[in-house]
């Protein structure tokens, strides 16, 4: 028996359910272009607030990943009202999964595929 098996055991009584990551979450892409210095709402970009806006797109807890350049990959979660720029990916929890949980599994896939397929040194 595994430790997972063996914690699930111990912890889970009841046993667990395995879904696919896409029976829990969507994903898709933001699709702000209008950024200001100054607003009433931040953007979010790859890295974290990119820029602000003064209409808001997202009132919820999500997961942002950076889709493009040499911060592929990297998440973070934003919450309250909020824009998301078009180079980042929205991981939208839904049902009642916990978006942490989420968050970490999404965070040891990416780890597990960032060593298995290294980023490139140039880009074509």
């Amino acid at each position: 028996m595994s430790k997972l098996q063996e914690l699930i055991k111990e912890l889970c009584p009841d046993g667990v359910e395995f879904r696919k990551l896409g029976e829990v979450c969507e994903i898709f892409s933001g699709k702000n272009k209008q950024k200001k210095e100054q607003g009433k709402y931040p953007v979010y970009g790859s890295t974290g607030i990119i820029a602000y806006c003064d209409n808001y797109q997202y009132d919820k807890e999500q997961l942002l990943i950076a889709r493009v350049g040499a911060n592929a990959g990297f998440i973070h979660i934003a919450n309250g009202k909020y824009d998301v720029s078009d180079n980042t990916l929205i991981v939208d929890v839904i049902g009642t999964c916990n978006s942490i949980y989420i968050y970490y599994v999404v965070t040891i896939l990416f780890s597990a595929l960032t060593r298995m397929f290294p980023k490139p040194t140039f880009a074509p």
